[in-house]
């Protein structure tokens, strides 16, 4: 394939053309709407948008009514519901013999208590598996203050 930019002419491989549409046409995301973790008074607020590509994926999120200059966890977990804090269970992830890769999992606040960033794991489950699972904010202590559910 030959594209022409800015009066520069550049061929694209095949395997390489392949490469990018398929990234494009593979990426696939869920959105969750945080809110206070069931049972708690946290004021933390949010969106997490978790994009997947195979095995891996990538978690953004937009976090307020953090503790200032503070981090934390953000993980996907077993469970399905945010109404329970008995049915959120521990962290989602595969195969369990690899370890529990949501431990890099982190958000880092601002002196406001905002949070806005991204990070890159293998969770060894791909989207459709985590189509929804709750995703848990966590403070520094590792204390549930957070909880959303992944949505399309």
């Amino acid at each position: 394939m030959i594209i022409s930019t800015s009066g520069k002419t550049i061929l694209l491989g095949a395997s390489l053309l392949a490469s990018i549409l398929s990234f494009g046409a593979s990426a696939q995301s869920l959105h969750a709407k945080i809110g206070a973790y069931p049972g708690t008074k946290t004021t933390v607020t949010g969106a997490v948008t978790v994009n997947f590509d195979q095995q891996d994926l990538t978690v953004k999120y937009n976090l307020k009514g953090l503790n200032p200059v503070r981090n934390g966890g953000l993980h996907i977990h077993v469970g399905t519901s945010c109404k329970n804090a008995d049915k959120v269970g521990g962290h989602y992830f595969a195969p369990k013999s690899m370890g529990d890769y949501w431990k890099s999992g982190q958000w880092v606040s601002d002196t406001k208590g905002r949070a806005k960033g991204s990070f890159r794991l293998v969770s060894g489950l791909a989207y459709k598996a985590n189509i929804g699972h709750a995703i848990v904010v966590h403070n520094a202590s590792g204390a549930r203050i957070g909880c959303g559910i992944l949505e399309k």
